[in-house]
Order: C-alpha cells, then sequence, then structure tokens
C-alpha cells in the first residue's frame, strides 16, 4: 500500500476530451447496466490513519477473454488481472507450468475486471482520499504488461479527480509508459543496478532500456518521478553499488528522492503457490544498521533519502 502525502488538485477539464467522456464520471458507472458492484478487486486499507487502494496488476502468462464496458468513450474493454487467475490448459502439473494445481486439478485464484466495474469500489472511498490526501496506486507484477488497461484505468481516475500512482520498472517500449504518463501524478519506478551484466544475470534483462526509459520520463516534465531500490542481500547491498544508483538518480532532471526499500520474504508464498522454487530463500532481511549505513551512503548524492516508501 502507498501512502500519498501531498495530494494536489489539479485542473482535471483536459482529460474527459482526451477519454471523450462527456458526462460526470459517477454518472456513467451509475447508468452502465453491465457494471457490477463487487467488493473484489481492490484493497482499500487505512495505515496509519491513511486510508489508500492498491489496484495490483500482476504479469500475464495466457490469453484473456476480453468484455466491453464503457465510461464515456474511454477503452473499457480491457481485462485487469487484479489478483493472479492461473487457466494454462491441461490436467497435470508440469514443472515448467505457472499453475498451482489442488487434488490434481488447476485452481484458478481471483477474477477478470473491468475498468467500469473497478471503479465504484475505488470511488467508494473518494472522500477519504480527499481528506487524507490519500489515492490510487498500480502495482503489479508490472503494470506496463497490460498497458492499454493501466492507461484507460488512470484515466478514469483522473476524470474522478483522484491522485494517481504507478509502482512499475519501466522495462517497455517508451510508447506504451508515454501513453499513461497524461493521467499520472507519480511515477515510482525501481533501478535495483547500475551495472548491466550484473542485473541481466539476476533478473534476465539487462537494464539498458530502463535506464533509458528513467531519463526520458524525467525530461518529459509530466509527472514527479522518484526512484526506488529493493536492498537486496549478495545483489546491490554494497556501499558502492547503492552509491552508483543515487548518482544517476540525482542525475535525472526534476527528480528529488531516492528510496531504499528492504529486503523481504513476503513474497515467498506466491511461489509454493505457483509450485516454484524460491531461490532466495538463505537470504537474510539486511539488518536496520546495514540500512541505516546504506542510507548515509545514498545521501550522499545530495538528494532526500529514506528507507522504506
Amino acid at each position: 500500500i502507498h501512502q500519498y502525502t501531498d495530494y494536489r488538485q489539479t485542473d482535471h477539464s483536459g482529460i474527459a476530451d482526451f477519454c471523450g467522456g462527456k458526462e460526470p464520471l459517477d454518472r456513467l458507472i451509475q447508468n452502465d447496466s453491465g457494471a457490477e458492484q463487487q467488493k473484489q478487486g481492490s484493497d482499500a486499507t487505512a495505515q496509519n490513519g491513511i486510508p489508500t487502494i492498491t489496484v495490483s496488476i500482476p504479469l500475464i502468462r495466457f490469453p484473456l477473454t476480453y468484455s466491453f464496458q464503457k465510461i464515456g468513450n474511454a477503452n473499457t474493454d480491457r481485462i485487469a488481472q487484479i489478483v493472479k487467475r492461473i487457466g494454462l490448459n491441461g490436467g497435470t502439473p508440469r514443472p515448467d507450468s505457472a499453475a498451482p494445481f489442488e487434488n490434481g486439478k488447476e485452481k484458478t485464484v481471483g477474477q477478470d475486471i473491468t475498468v467500469g466495474e473497478l471503479m465504484p469500489e475505488i470511488l467508494a472511498d473518494k472522500p477519504f482520499y480527499r481528506r487524507s490526501g490519500g489515492g490510487v496506486t498500480l502495482s503489479g507484477g508490472e503494470i506496463l504488461a497490460q498497458p492499454e488497461f493501466a492507461r484507460d484505468l488512470l484515466c478514469a481516475c483522473k476524470e474522478a479527480g483522484l491522485h494517481t500512482a504507478v509502482e512499475s520498472t519501466a522495462n517497455a517500449p517508451f510508447d506504451k509508459i508515454e501513453a499513461i504518463l497524461p493521467y499520472l501524478d507519480l511515477y515510482l519506478m525501481d533501478i535495483k543496478h547500475m551495472d548491466w551484466a550484473k542485473h541481466k544475470q539476476y533478473t534476465g534483462v539487462d537494464n539498458g532500456l530502463i535506464l533509458q526509459n528513467a531519463k526520458r520520463i524525467s525530461q518529459s516534465g509530466q509527472t514527479e518521478l522518484i526512484i526506488r531500490t529493493p536492498v537486496v542481500p549478495t545483489f546491490n547491498d554494497t556501499a558502492e553499488e547503492i552509491r552508483a544508483i543515487s548518482k544517476f538518480a540525482a542525475s535525472l532532471d526534476g527528480v528529488r528522492e531516492h528510496h531504499l526499500l528492504p529486503y523481504h520474504r513476503l513474497g515467498q508464498d506466491k511461489y509454493t503457490g505457483l509450485g516454484r522454487s524460491y531461490s532466495l530463500k538463505d537470504i537474510q532481511p539486511p539488518t536496520q544498521e546495514k540500512m541505516q549505513y546504506l542510507l548515509s551512503v545514498a545521501e550522499e548524492s545530495g538528494l532526500l533519502c529514506q528507507i522504506g516508501g
């Protein structure tokens, strides 16, 4: 859950025209007979008295069935996997399968949902967002694995006057990122490592596109950009590695903050559910003393740095 501390009232008059919507969003949703008022697919939580909502969009690994709903003329026929749904063919487990099985049968978790179905859930807490400075964060997985849905959901949120943010590593063609920028107040971008070879060794891809997109996002001037680094022992927890990331972050136009996120094991159960091996099971989270030391290293860049965020 992401907490916003700097909610800003902005002029969203151009958003409705861009999306083709001419009626208030609440009325369009109310008039949409296909929108089901479900208390599923999103998680509204209050932490430290600040209500927030996070929409999680995991990576899709199989074809989706599309449905169609309208909010104005926005393209809301995009399906979101709010909680990962497994729908692979076959009846027996395979070593390379991402599908969890229960009693020899495929197990489906979660639901498909449209923007039209999701917005009533988000708007139900709009008064709390306004009073407390909350907003909507699209998380994952990787939201850019479903760029059209992410764009349309952010567009709908901006029509409703909500503060918007995404958590993303930006490892996608820039046109996918460019499409969401008009509807985005805050981009929380992960940069895990500056070394090309080590990044590829541990993540499976090099960091060239990620770093290039960080520069292009910052140069666009369309959204606030905060750099975040998950600190993982044996991967990127040396002073030299953190210093290099902070130095790069400080070189980006308009970037003022660098957040260090301590590694944790909260995702381990997901691997178990998917029948996959968790390769970091022997890695211990960094100590508080280690994080404080790395924080002091990051602060050498002149950025506002913090642990967590």
